[in-house]
């Protein structure tokens, strides 16, 4: 059994577990199942990183993450992708001022149907 660390991601100190007798990597939080990841102390533009450098350091088929159940590499890939693409279009957002413009939106939780219905015209 050995105790790594591939950077920051929910935490700052996410510790992964890695059994390699078993074929297991504990994961906890960095991978989670059955809800989106939390990011209330997270660091989602680190996370992918670490994910990717946990995956090519290890090659175990099983993972088990901190939350629900027993996963495989092609979940933690596909949650792997989802978080990068959270991370890119929050540098987007950040970098073409979209943060700003929000905040100044009296009601945000409008945004999703206010969206569905410009699809619509569009």
């Amino acid at each position: 059994m050995h105790l790594r660390y591939f950077g920051r991601g929910h935490t700052d100190n996410d510790i992964v577990v890695h059994v390699p007798d078993a074929g297991v990597i504990f994961a906890g939080d960095l991978v989670e199942e059955g809800a989106p990841p939390a990011f209330d102390d997270g660091y989602p533009l680190d996370w992918p990183g670490t994910l990717t450098a946990m995956l090519a350091d290890l090659p175990e088929p099983v993972i088990v993450p901190g939350h629900g159940a027993v996963v495989d590499r092609a979940f933690v890939t596909a949650q792997l992708g989802e978080l990068a693409t959270t991370a890119d279009l929050a540098r987007r957002a950040h970098v073409e001022g979209l943060r700003d413009l929000i905040s100044q939106i009296p009601y945000p939780q409008a945004l999703e149907r206010a969206f569905l219905q410009l699809d619509e015209v569009g």
